[in-house]
């Protein structure tokens, strides 16, 4: 994927995300696979659900393997899918409506390429 291919899906999401009216006080998070670049909606729940598995991968190694499991564990959690929280990705224009904030979206694109 190039990085204009991924900057307009980014963008894609966020202006449906906004055309659902989902902008005020949601908790909706963009989900995306670091390896692939896969983006997907997801909430608050599933970003938890991460943390929680990722916190389990690292003690697990620790206690079964020592240090040297232990490093490959947080290597295994640099995998886990990133979250960016949409309502971070938008702005209100001057007209008072909400549009997405180019500039969030180009950082968090950075973050990729």
């Amino acid at each position: 994927m190039t990085r204009k291919e991924f900057t307009d899906t980014i963008t894609d999401m966020v202006k449906e995300y906004i055309a659902d009216g989902r902008v005020a006080g949601s908790d909706f998070q963009i989900q995306i696979d670091p390896v692939n670049l896969h983006a997907a909606y997801a909430d608050s729940n599933a970003l938890q659900e991460n943390i929680d598995y990722s916190d389990e991968v690292i003690e697990n190694a620790a206690n079964a393997q020592g240090a040297e499991f232990e490093e490959r564990g947080e290597h295994d959690v640099a995998r886990l899918p990133d979250y960016y929280a949409l309502s971070t990705l938008v702005t209100t224009a001057s007209d008072g409506s909400v549009i997405p904030d180019t500039t969030a979206i180009e950082r968090l694109v950075s973050n990729y390429f």
